[in-house]
């Protein structure tokens, strides 16, 4: 399961890399994350969300959450995306004084979540080029 969980996460990460360089970026991260955030990708049909609150397939999670305080959850892609898309969130904690690389370890311990990692602030390493900046203009 170990090993899985590292080729989804390389496979991810893979892509994000060659997404950018189809605009001509590259980013590195330094190990500053945005306080009380993390990304996780969750296994097809292991979030059930009600209208006020989160809840997971997994009562370890659902606990993993509750004492984190979690407090809101938000789907990065569409919900049809497809392959390395789908089931991607930004969890939103309550508490910003976690160790966000420890409670992400312990949701990733948990059989449904794929993944988890702090929200990594990425920077890029070159200049954006002329027709990206263009295109936010438009």
């Amino acid at each position: 399961m170990i090993h899985s969980k590292i080729l989804e996460r390389l496979k991810f990460l893979s892509f994000v890399r060659k997404a950018l360089a189809t605009v001509g970026m590259s980013c590195f991260a330094d190990g500053r994350y945005i306080r009380g955030q993390m990304i996780i990708k969750m296994k097809d049909g292991c979030l059930l969300r009600r209208e006020d609150e989160v809840k997971f397939s997994s009562e370890r999670l659902n606990s993993i959450s509750k004492r984190y305080a979690l407090i809101s959850l938000d789907r990065l892609f569409a919900e049809d995306a497809q392959g390395l898309l789908r089931g991607i969130y930004r969890l939103n904690f309550q508490r910003k004084d976690l160790d966000m690389v420890k409670a992400a370890a312990e949701y990733e311990r948990d059989e449904t979540c794929v993944f988890a990692a702090p929200n990594f602030v990425i920077a890029p390493t070159a200049p954006v080029p002329a027709t990206v900046e263009r295109r936010r203009g438009q």
